[in-house]
């Protein structure tokens, strides 16, 4: 409902935007003084005695003074008139005979609750609006050497009227919010109906109703029914409404989930006691009602009736009216207040004859009055104390952190974080002081964005602006209840369209509308924001753990280098075709980044009692997560307990992540898919979120149901500042990510829907230096580098650079290289029916080394394997380094491979040369082993190992079990002859054991070596170890924080013991020294060594006697 003043304010706020918004206090009133927080359900006059402030703790309570603005919601738009701080309320002080407030006196203040009351010009009826988050409105009062605030009066005796008022509008509703129907959306309603229950009867009151004016009855009602259903509804036994409700449409989980009906009717005023009853008419068994509410406008006379009356007359509102007031059953005990402004109300001095009273006030505008008795007054329920609070004062700062309470000591972390690893200023402070001093302590998403907008408004330029908002707690589409279950942490914003799952969201969007002409939904981001979705102090913990690596030099590693593209089947290709568009365009505007695809099609589909499956895909899908993959991105189906219809991803395979140092970003608009506001689940990208062990580092996701085509225009638009620099060439954070692709798709539908769950002001783990390619040479006789042939020995050398195109000469590190075969085709196998697409893809490695960076330079060499596809087509070479604290990639695809064999190429026919040891290099076939053992290949071939996947690969056999090794073979630093293989055989099989190694040269000659090796270890897992006269214990074992390793040594010897990851690769050298004979303690810190919960294990080498411990950190 608009009103002129409404309009008014918006033509004020054009001409003048400083007059009414972006005006705010420079202190709270709570920033000093003693506080104490009162809170009042009802509107009307409350009392506070005496013995009531004793009782709270003023212990000479002279001067009191109560702050309050009442506890009607704020608007959400930003242009409404909202009190900034605090406001100090007038009170009425008894003092009793000898004027001095002491024991038996009192205060009166006005308490307005937290229901609004408008009248609506064209409905010709007041209407009501409930609070959405809270039944209670809340006042604050202190005590201090100011006077009080005492209520002034007035008098219009003088006044000449115009207008008798002897009649007033009263009106009364009936709303409860018990059931959200869709768990989404903010509308709710209260009694249900069904076949079983049928009759609600509400009885009301109106004393001394006026018989001459028809009572209007507005009721609003639901109904979900395959056919229409009806409700009578009946005003003292006679029928007011009949209400028929069309049928719901219940195949269409896209539908309206019910149908509502809003309907006025107008009945005669009979009784001052009105009961109305609702009869529901249900078309079937299965057919449902809710009723929303129902409002009562009557008018009644004006006579006194009970303690306390509110009065007002719509009659009298018009132009230059005056208006004599005459208020009958009246005496001189009654007091009349003036409550138009309820945050200052005046007592109104009048004249009473007999039991007449009667004064006079000007009604140019709606005048609303309270005649109150000295008797049975309301009394506000103590809440506690207030500690001193100052939000007005602190400092502009780039980021915001509201956190629940419960979350406090780690978000000042995650704030430290940031101050000292990016110069941030943060600030983090809590909903409760936000509410206390922008909604008068009601909770409020409101305060919460008039909170931010107040450093939006008051910063000087772009510089000090907030740019990111962090809500530190997970949220809930029921931000009423509070409860145990209940996880309302940190309040979400509901949409209005609350019952067609297509319309209907939550979004934090609304926390980040900051100009005057926005709110709500209306508007464009103006700051980065972002959600924890935690629940408890343990997730907190381990979020902001999770940060800490991703921030740190552990998590530095070549695949920062990947992005990943998962596209789901059906709907006509439609997906997979969203998916090569996006990968095209990283491709193309990002090459120093390797695509991988892994479309559901282009697996084999399996059927399954269950249904159909992919079990390719998952196992492609987890590999690309344990690999580590910068980013993933997945089109198509979903919902909150994982990917796709065939479920490739779940919730059990989403807690088995253990990619701590890997942690990806995953961009997923799939349906529900980060439905993160139900408090009775945890959602697939919640989950994925809190994974301790690894998972996401954050998700950019929607909440409920999708549509595919506005879903991947946002998608694109993310694709525009993903790789992104800002002004001043640093990376863009995840915050300004989101927030730039948000506006750029405009008016877009769905994009409300998608949330980012993660730190808004996190970088992506992007390198932030580039390796450049000086130089590509052949060694080979009749080599040519236009094409570059198989079995050609090809020498790169590069340099390291900075953004500014400067020669970076002081790194001396290590750099990793990838170099890719050309481009192949592949199709996918139309599972589903239709046709098949070709897709291409560049996966086949035919060199995977490593050198060293010398002052910025570095040079490194291989030989082309023969197997290459002999078709020409451009190869690409994938650089990556990192040192202690920065890192960086890049790429070069300016030659092109193929065009068959380099005939001057040396003959090799001779294999690799393979030596094969289990946990250490004094091993022969047929030893004796542990369950847990280390297998160690040593390959050596002058031609180079052959590594491409084209049949070609580097296999084992462990008795009948094939285990491809590709992953596991590492070349030697600056060199492509020799390398090797770590690989960890875990739980072995009491008994004797044979394995075969295969491996390829780049002539394609091969070599397989076999051993054999007997395990007997029934006590390897047991923590009392006694291995060949050393005896050692590990304890506890599996640990939490810390465990000891204690072990005895019969004689002096070099003791070493490492940290061994699931991958074979060492984490740790714990103790490498000699150490003379007897009893020795090492300690081990899971936060020290930055361990998350998983499964490592420890090599033991006591002098040439070399085993292996499996260790559970939990």
């Amino acid at each position: 409902m608009k009103t002129l003043n409404h309009y008014l304010i918006i033509l004020l706020v054009a001409l003048f935007p400083t007059l009414l918004l972006g005006q705010y206090a420079t202190n709270s009133v709570l920033s000093n003084g003693i506080w104490k927080k009162l809170k009042i359900k009802d509107e009307g006059i409350y009392k506070i005695s005496f013995a009531d402030l004793v009782s709270m703790g003023f212990s000479n309570p002279e001067n009191i003074h109560i702050y309050g603005n009442g506890g009607i919601m704020l608007s959400e738009m930003n242009i409404d008139f909202r009190n900034d701080d605090l406001v100090e309320n007038p009170i009425f002080i008894e003092k009793g005979a000898d004027n001095i407030f002491n024991s038996g006196d009192y205060i009166l203040f006005y308490g307005k609750g937290s229901v609004k009351w408008d009248y609506d010009y064209t409905k010709q009826r007041f209407v009501h609006t409930i609070h959405k988050f809270s039944d209670d409105s809340y006042y604050f009062i202190t005590s201090n050497n100011v006077a009080c605030n005492e209520i002034s009066s007035t008098n219009g005796s003088s006044l000449i009227s115009n207008k008798t008022v002897t009649t007033f509008n009263d009106f009364q509703f009936h709303e409860i919010e018990n059931y959200n129907l869709i768990k989404s959306g903010s509308l709710w309603f209260g009694e249900h109906f069904n076949s079983d229950t049928t009759n609600l009867n509400l009885p009301f009151t109106f004393p001394n109703i006026l018989s001459s004016y028809q009572v209007r009855l507005t009721s609003y009602l639901a109904t979900r029914s395959s056919y229409p259903s009806s409700f009578t509804v009946n005003a003292n036994g006679s029928l007011v409404q009949d209400i028929t409700i069309i049928e719901t449409n219940m195949s269409s989980y896209t539908a309206p989930y019910a149908n509502t009906q809003l309907v006025t009717n107008n009945f005669p005023a009979t009784s001052s006691s009105i009961n109305i009853n609702f009869d529901y008419f249900p078309a079937n068994a299965t057919s449902e009602g809710w009723l929303n509410y129902l409002e009562l406008n009557a008018r009644r006379e004006l006579r006194m009736a009970g303690s306390q009356m509110n009065f007002r007359d719509i009659e009298s509102v018009g132009t230059g009216n005056i208006s004599e007031f005459v208020i009958e059953n009246a005496d001189t005990i009654l007091k009349v207040w003036d409550i138009s402004n309820y945050l200052s109300p005046k007592n109104i001095l009048y004249n009473i004859t007999d039991s007449t009273i009667k004064f006079k006030a000007n009604t140019d505008t709606l005048k609303q009055f309270v005649i109150f008795s000295n008797t049975n007054y309301l009394v506000p329920e103590f809440v506690g104390d207030v500690a001193n609070q100052n939000l007005h004062a602190l400092p502009q700062s780039d980021f915001i952190i509201v956190t629940h309470s419960d979350f406090i000591n780690q978000a000042n972390e995650l704030a430290d974080l940031h101050r000292n690893n990016d110069n941030m200023s943060v600030i983090v402070v809590t909903p409760e002081q936000i509410y206390n001093e922008f909604s008068s302590g009601s909770p409020d998403v409101s305060a919460i964005r008039d909170f931010v907008k107040m450093f939006y408004d008051r910063a000087t330029d772009s510089s000090n602006k907030p740019k990111y908002l962090l809500l530190f707690g997970d949220g809930s589409y029921d931000n009423r209840t509070i409860s145990a279950t209940n996880t309302n942490y940190i309040l979400t914003y509901q949409s209005a369209s609350s019952l067609k799952p297509t319309e209907s969201y939550a979004t934090d969007d609304f926390y980040t509308l900051l100009d005057n002409n926005e709110g709500g939904v209306t508007g464009f981001e103006d700051i980065g924001v972002g959600r924890f979705p935690v629940r408890n102090i343990t997730e907190a913990e381990n979020v902001v753990n999770k940060i800490k690596i991703y921030m740190s030099n552990s998590s530095f590693g070549k695949w920062r280098n990947n992005v990943t593209f998962i596209a789901d089947d059906e709907d006509a290709n439609q997906h997979m075709n969203q998916s090569e568009a996006l990968a095209t365009k990283i491709d193309t505007t990002n090459p120093e980044f390797n695509v991988k695809k892994t479309y559901l099609d282009a697996y084999q589909q399996v059927t399954t009692p269950a249904g159909q499956s992919y079990p390719a895909v998952t196992a492609a899908i987890l590999s690309s997560i344990n690999q580590g993959t910068l980013l993933i991105n997945y089109l198509g189906h979903g919902n909150n307990s994982g990917l796709a219809e065939e479920l490739v991803i779940d919730l059990s395979d989403i807690n088995s992540l253990n990619n701590h140092n890997k942690l990806f970003i995953m961009v997923t608009l799939t349906c529900l898919f980060n439905r993160f506001d139900d408090y009775n689940q945890y959602s697939a990208g919640e989950q994925l979120f809190l994974n301790p062990n690894g998972g996401t580092i954050a998700l950019f996701s929607a909440t409920r149901l999708t549509y595919s085509t506005p879903s991947f225009v946002l998608n694109d638009k993310l694709y525009n500042h993903f790789f992104s620099h800002d002004t001043i060439g640093g990376q863009l954070r995840l915050g300004d990510i989101f927030r730039l692709a948000k506006n750029d798709a405009g008016s877009l539908s769905n994009k409300r829907n998608v949330v980012l769950l993660g730190d808004p002001a996190l970088k992506p783990a992007i390198p932030e230096l580039n390796v450049v390619t000086t130089n590509v040479s052949c060694n080979s006789l009749n080599c040519t580098l236009d094409t570059i042939m198989a079995l050609t020995n090809v020498t790169v050398s590069g340099i390291i650079k900075d953004n500014s195109d400067n020669i970076v000469n002081w790194i001396n590190d290590t750099i990793e290289v990838i170099v890719f075969d050309k481009k192949e085709s592949y199709s996918t196998l139309a599972n589903d029916g239709g046709q098949p697409i070709n897709y291409s893809e560049q996966k086949n490695k035919i060199f995977e080394g490593k050198a060293n960076i010398v002052n910025g330079t570095f040079e490194f060499s291989f030989i082309v394997p023969e197997d290459i596809s002999l078709d020409i087509n451009k190869g690409k070479i994938s650089y990556y380094f990192s040192t202690d604290n920065i890192d960086g990639n890049g790429y070069d695809n300016s030659f092109t491979i193929g065009g068959g064999i380099n005939s001057s190429s040396p003959i090799d026919n001779t294999g690799p040369n393979i030596d094969l040891y289990i946990n250490n290099e004094s091993f022969i076939s047929g030893d004796t082993v542990g369950k847990t053992s280390l297998l160690i290949a040593k390959i050596y071939d002058i031609s180079g190992i052959n590594i491409l996947e084209s049949g070609h690969n580097i296999s084992g056999k462990l008795d009948n079990e094939t285990i491809v090794l590709n992953n596991y073979f590492s070349l030697d630093f600056n060199s492509y002859q020799s390398g090797k293989i770590n690989y960890i055989f875990d739980n072995l099989a009491d008994g004797l054991h044979e394995f075969k190694l295969i491996v390829w040269d780049s002539h394609n000659n091969i070599t397989e070596e076999t051993i054999s090796f007997f395990v007997k270890d029934s006590t390897s897992n047991a923590e009392n170890i006694n291995y060949d006269n050393t005896y050692f214990i590990i304890y506890p074992n599996p640990f939490n924080s810390s465990t000891t390793i204690e072990y005895t040594l019969s004689t002096q010897v070099k003791v070493k013991i490492e940290l061994i990851n699931m991958l074979g690769s060492k984490m740790a050298i714990l103790d490498s020294e000699f150490k003379n004979s007897g009893k020795h303690v090492l300690n081990i810190n899971k936060t020290e060594l930055n361990l998350t919960s998983g499964i490592y294990y420890l090599s033991f080498d006591f002098g040439n006697k070399l085993f292996y411990k499996k260790l559970i950190v939990q």
